[in-house]
Parts: C-alpha cells; structure tokens; sequence
C-alpha cells in the first residue's frame, strides 16, 4: 500500500486512527522517496502546528520512517507519463508521484486526499488493511 503526504501529516499531527494504522498495520507501505524530503522540510512548521518542539517531532517523523519503504523515483518513471495525463484530467496536479508508483505497481493509495477517487487507473484506500 502507498503512503501519500496526507497520511504522514496526520499521524503527525493527532495522536489518533491514522497514526495508530500507520504503526501498527502489518500491510507492506511504500511511498514515493521524495515525500521523505518533502515532510523534512516541513518539520518546522509541522511542529509549530502541533506544538511540540521540533525535536520531538523529528524522533517521531524519524519513527514515522521506519514504517516505510521509500521508493525512488527511477522504479516507476516508465508510469509517469500516463500518471501525469491521469492526474491532469482529474485536476489532481501534485500527485502524479504516487499515482505513477500506483500504476507501476499495482497497489492502493492510503490517503485522506479525496482528489485520487477521480483518477483513472489507481485506487484509494482511506483505511489501513
């Protein structure tokens, strides 16, 4: 199952379902690699939203991590040109990452982001199994 951003920022965020999915399921998680970058360079703002010092929030992003195998790019470029014209026809710019490793793939999308149920070709789950 894929990880998106929305999943990461929540269990982030409340000490709730998602994060307690997230650490406990026993589903294999993949994510694209870059939203490791991507989620490093919001930890200061991540952590001025929660309010907790951003020590603290690194160590749990860094929990966060270990949950998943990150998936660089060159995997799932051969789905990227089909992902892109997926993703423009849903209007769901931003996403072409994980809907490109969604299509090379096979597996579903974890994520709390409702603009992947109008892309063709890639599934949503808003659960973890």
């Amino acid at each position: 199952m894929i990880v998106d951003a929305s999943i990461v920022i929540a269990a982030l965020l409340a000490d709730g379902s998602v994060r307690r999915q997230l650490l406990h399921t026993e589903a294999p998680l993949t994510a694209p690699a870059y939203l490791r970058e991507e989620t490093m360079r919001k930890v200061p703002v991540l952590a001025r939203r929660s309010g907790v010092p951003t020590a603290i929030l690194l160590q749990a992003v860094l929990a966060l991590f270990d949950r998943l195998e990150f998936i660089p790019a060159p995997a799932y470029a051969h789905a990227m040109p089909a992902a892109r014209v997926a993703c423009k026809a849903a209007h769901a710019m931003g996403d072409e990452d994980y809907v490109a490793l969604a299509m090379a793939t096979g597996d579903d999308i974890w994520s709390l982001d409702h603009d992947f149920d109008r892309i063709h070709g890639v599934r949503r789950v808003a659960r973890a199994r």
